[in-house]
């Protein structure tokens, strides 16, 4: 093979790596589900619930846990939408009590959630 038929091939390997990787569709970002406890719901507008953890279903009682312990948590998982939390583009708080001590809960989305 000569120098041109070596370039030729070369050439077609690389247009047939880019076609197909530019031919997958583009992903989307994934919705996110935000929580962040914070010290007022002074800047934030009045709580729209009150809740005692004991009360609260255990999807509600998972996230009420990761965000005491972390101050924030975030994810993508859709099924631990909680029917007692609302998640909107605007900010949603509530007063959690949870292990004797009333924290304030904010929960909204973030990027991705726009087209769902």
């Amino acid at each position: 093979m000569n120098r041109r038929s070596y370039l030729a091939v070369a050439s077609l390997t690389v247009s047939s790596l880019i076609a197909g990787c530019s031919s997958d569709k583009p992903t989307e970002p994934e919705c996110h589900l935000m929580h962040e406890i914070v010290e007022s719901p002074e800047d934030y507008g009045e709580p729209v619930d009150t809740y005692r953890y004991e009360t609260l279903s255990s999807d509600a009682q998972r996230v009420v846990e990761e965000v005491v312990t972390k101050g924030s948590y975030s994810t993508t998982n859709q099924s631990l939408e909680s029917t007692e939390f609302r998640y909107w583009d605007t900010t949603t708080v509530y007063n959690v009590t949870y292990q004797n001590e009333t924290h304030v809960l904010l929960t909204y989305t973030g990027g991705g959630c726009e087209s769902q």
